[in-house]
């Protein structure tokens, strides 16, 4: 989840940093982004010296333009509400699920704000389904946002 977290954070800064964004979904990214970051650190904390090291992303396009950035904040919310669904059960160090299980209500309402500004229905349907930690490193491996990690095998979701 940490890496997770992380890759999201660096996303949404990388975008502002870009000033590439307008009105409602400039204030999405702002307030979103700033959320990313906390949860980052939430994490890093609760697992500290658990915690997999911060990897090097490399997002192409993805935070050069509106359509670009919109197009992947929806999909990195929907998946870190199904990655925390999956993996919130799992969690046994109490400081970590109590982190975890605040971080997944707010990834679910991040979630329907990007979906509504990219006029999606804010919900998918009436239940979310977990992905699993092994799906959800395939998901990420596939974007190739993740140039450098700590180890050989590619990102270690925490959680």
């Amino acid at each position: 989840m940490l890496t997770l977290e992380q890759l999201q954070a660096d996303f949404y800064t990388e975008t502002q940093r870009n000033r590439v964004l307008q009105g409602a979904l400039e204030a999405q990214a702002t307030v979103v982004g700033s959320h990313e970051r906390a949860h980052a650190r939430a994490l890093y904390r609760a697992l500290e010296s658990h915690a997999a090291k911060q990897p090097r992303f490399d997002f192409g396009g993805a935070t050069e333009g509106a359509a670009a950035f919109q197009r992947t904040a929806v999909a990195f919310e929907d998946l870190s509400v199904a990655a925390y669904k999956a993996q919130v059960p799992r969690i046994v160090e109490r400081e970590y699920l109590t982190s975890a299980m605040a971080i997944h209500s707010v990834e679910a309402r991040h979630a329907a704000w990007i979906r509504r500004l990219a006029g999606q229905a804010p919900v998918a349907g009436p239940f979310d389904e977990p992905i699993s930690r092994a799906t959800t490193t395939r998901i990420v491996d596939r974007t190739h946002f993740v140039v450098r990690t700590t180890s050989r095998r590619g990102p270690r979701f925490t959680g």
